[in-house]
């Protein structure tokens, strides 16, 4: 697939995460399982992408520590907030490779 093709395949998983998480278990399970969703989405993307050259040079993954690091110290929350972060950012794709891609 093109990095267009792949970009909009990318975009409408990330849309159905809201209908793929359990919305009865503790916000922290659902930020958990949102931010696996994300990762494993995300690196199918790579895996279909055509230009193998760019689909190796893409950085790896965020790691949810690294996530839950941003929701504390970048926007200043706590407790529940951060898990709700988490489920926010798992489904937003990154502006700038959009942008790029013309999206």
């Amino acid at each position: 697939m093109s990095n267009l093709e792949v970009r909009n395949w990318y975009k409408k998983k990330l849309a159905s995460i809201p209908l793929l998480i359990d919305s009865r278990v503790p916000l922290r399970e659902q930020g958990l399982e949102s931010h696996a969703l994300r990762t494993k989405f995300k690196l199918q993307a790579r895996d279909l992408m055509s230009d193998r050259e760019a689909a190796e040079k893409l950085p790896p993954p965020e790691k949810l520590k690294e996530s839950v690091r941003k929701a504390y110290k970048d926007y200043g929350l706590a407790g529940d907030e951060v898990w709700k972060r988490i489920i926010y950012g798992a489904q937003k794709s990154n502006k700038e490779v959009d942008s790029k891609l013309g999206l």
